[in-house]
C-alpha cells in the first residue's frame, strides 16, 4: 500500500463551476423519456452543463490528454494484469480504478482541467495518490454517494472480494474504515458478488446467489436484512445477483441483474418483487436507469447488445445498441446526466456513443460516433460529473497460445495487452480551435515513448477520426487497432 497522503493532496472540486449555456436546448418534442436532472444525496440538483450542452459528440473525436499505465506494469502479475473498471468520485475530484492485481488505485484530476484550460506542461502520466491492496479477487467496488473532498469523513469506497467480508476504505489515506460481514444460515461468512449504495447512502446492497443482503452503513458488522430473490415455493429471480441500479427520481424501485440472464425490478422499501425481464444471451453484468426513471439499460457478458427497456411496459425493448463483447468480464457503459448519450467500450478497443434522442429507424439504434481508444478490450468508461472529460480503462486476460511445430515448448507465453487508464477531453463544438491553440506542445517539451502529448493535437494518439456507420456492428475491424503503448 502506498504511504498515506493528507487531504490537501486531493484537489477539491470548484464550488461554482462555469456554466456553458444559460439556456440549454429543450428536449425535442415527441421524446418518450423527458429526462430531468436527478437529485443527489443532499437533495440538490447536480450540475449537468458538461453532459449535453457544453460539448457535442458529433464534433471531432475526443482528445487524449493523459493516462496511466506504468503503475499497472509494476503490479507483479505481468503479463496478465488488466484494468477491470474505473469510476469517478461523486464530486469529480478523483478517479477510482480496479485491476486484476486486486489493487484499487485513486488518481487525481490534473488541476488545469478544472479551469477548462489544458496546460500541456502539466499533462504528464498520472500516478496513483492512494493504492489499496485487497487480499482476494475483487468482485465489485463503489464510491459512497455522498462523497465530497470538502468533508474527509465522506471520502470512502466499498469493496467486495471473493470469500471475504466487505471493506469500507478511506480514500485519503487508504486505511480500513469498516468491515461488513455477510453471515449465511450456518453462520459462515460469505463473499458478495456485487454491491451498491442506495442513493441516500444509508444502506449498502450486496448480491449473492438468489439473495440480496442489506447493511446499515453506520453500523459495521452483520447484515440488517436478507431479501431472497428466489424460493422453491414462490419462485422468483434465480442465479447470482451480479449488479444493481437505483431509480434516482422517486427512490421507489431498484433493478438487480443476475448471471441467470434475467433482470428483476424490486420495491426499495420492502424489496417487493415487481417483475422480471429476460432477453440477454449471457449473464447480466451491468444495469443503469435513465435519469427520468422510465428506461432501464442492461448489458451482459458474451452478449453483443445493450438493451433499452421500457419500464412503463415491462419486458418491452425500445432499442438495441450493438457492441463487441467477446469476454466474460464485466463491461461497463455510461449514460449521460440528462439521458441523451450512452457510451460504452468494445472488445476491439473502440468506444461507441449513441444519441438516445434520435428517432430509431429500426429496433437497432445506430451509433452517433465511435473512435479507437485502446489497443485492447475497453472494459471501463466513466463520464466526469462536472467536466467534459471521459475516462476509459482497458485490458483483459490473455491465455498462452499453441507454439509452432518447431518450437521447443508446447505453448507460447501469453501476450502483453494494453492495460491502461486514459482521459479524453470532450471538446466543446464551438471552441475546439481555441482549445487546440491552448494545448499546443512546447518546443522544448521532453518526449517519451509513452507520452500521450508527443503527437500533434490534430491527430490524437491511439484514436481515429469520426467514421460513418458502415458495417454490421458499425465498428472498425481489429486490423485497424493501433499498437499498444505497453509494447512501445
Amino acid at each position: 500500500m502506498d504511504p498515506p497522503v493528507s487531504p490537501e493532496d486531493l484537489p477539491e472540486a470548484p464550488k461554482d463551476p462555469p456554466v456553458a449555456s444559460e439556456n440549454p436546448p429543450a428536449t425535442p418534442e415527441g421524446t418518450d423519456c423527458q429526462d430531468q436532472p436527478a437529485q443527489n444525496s443532499s437533495g440538490a440538483a447536480e450540475s449537468y452543463y458538461q453532459a449535453d450542452y457544453f460539448y457535442d459528440w458529433t464534433s471531432p473525436s475526443p482528445l487524449q490528454v493523459t493516462g496511466a499505465w506504468s503503475c499497472f506494469e509494476k503490479s507483479g502479475v505481468k503479463p496478465n494484469n488488466f484494468v477491470k473498471g474505473c469510476k469517478w468520485a461523486p464530486d469529480g475530484a478523483c478517479l477510482l480504478t480496479n485491476s486484476e492485481d486486486a489493487t484499487l488505485r485513486i488518481f487525481a484530476v490534473p488541476p488545469s482541467l478544472w479551469s477548462l484550460q489544458l496546460d500541456w506542461q502539466e499533462m504528464t502520466e498520472l500516478q496513483p495518490l492512494v493504492a489499496v491492496k485487497e487480499r482476494a479477487f475483487v468482485n465489485d467496488f463503489a464510491w459512497y454517494p455522498g462523497m465530497t473532498s470538502q468533508e474527509p469523513v465522506t471520502c470512502c469506497f466499498a469493496v467486495c472480494c471473493k470469500d471475504t467480508p466487505i471493506h469500507l476504505w478511506n480514500a485519503f489515506n487508504g486505511e480500513l474504515q469498516a468491515t461488513y460481514q455477510a453471515i449465511n444460515h450456518v453462520e459462515e461468512v460469505k463473499g458478495a458478488h456485487s454491491l451498491a449504495f442506495e442513493p441516500m447512502g444509508n444502506l449498502l446492497y450486496t448480491g449473492f446467489n438468489k439473495m440480496v443482503r442489506l447493511f446499515d452503513v453506520s453500523r459495521p458488522g452483520r447484515q440488517v436484512e436478507n431479501r431472497p430473490t428466489h424460493t422453491k415455493k414462490e419462485g422468483g429471480q434465480a442465479g447470482i445477483i451480479s449488479c444493481f441500479a437505483f431509480e434516482a427520481t422517486h427512490h421507489s424501485v431498484y433493478a438487480a441483474g443476475s448471471y441467470g440472464r434475467t433482470i428483476g425490478i424490486y420495491g426499495m422499501k420492502e424489496g417487493d418483487y415487481i417483475c422480471e425481464m429476460e432477453g440477454h444471451r449471457g449473464g447480466v453484468t451491468h444495469v443503469k436507469f435513465s435519469p427520468c426513471g422510465n428506461r432501464l439499460y442492461s448489458g451482459a457478458r458474451m452478449d453483443n447488445e445493450i438493451l433499452c427497456w421500457d419500464l412503463r411496459n415491462p419486458g418491452v425493448v425500445l432499442a438495441r445498441m450493438r457492441r463487441v463483447v467477446a469476454t466474460h468480464q464485466r463491461m461497463y457503459f455510461e449514460v449521460s446526466s440528462s439521458g441523451r448519450w450512452l457510451v460504452t467500450g468494445n472488445s476491439n478497443g473502440v468506444v461507441s456513443v449513441w444519441d438516445m434522442e434520435q428517432e430509431p429507424q429500426t429496433e437497432i439504434l445506430l451509433p452517433a460516433q465511435f473512435f479507437q481508444a485502446h489497443g485492447d478490450c475497453v472494459v471501463g468508461v466513466a463520464l466526469h460529473p462536472s467536466l467534459p472529460l471521459l475516462a476509459t480503462g482497458s485490458g483483459q486476460r490473455h491465455f498462452p497460445q499453441l507454439a509452432e511445430e518447431d518450437d521447443a515448448t508446447l505453448f507460447k507465453p501469453p501476450s502483453c495487452g494494453d492495460c491502461s487508464i486514459r482521459l479524453w477531453w470532450l471538446q466543446p463544438a464551438n471552441s475546439r480551435d481555441s482549445i487546440e491553440q491552448t494545448i499546443q506542445p512546447s518546443p522544448d517539451q521532453p518526449t517519451s515513448d509513452h507520452s500521450p502529448q508527443q503527437t500533434p493535437v490534430q491527430q490524437p494518439p491511439h484514436s481515429t477520426p469520426v467514421q460513418s456507420p458502415n458495417s454490421a456492428l458499425f465498428l472498425p475491424s481489429s486490423e485497424d487497432q493501433p499498437p499498444s503503448p505497453m509494447n512501445s
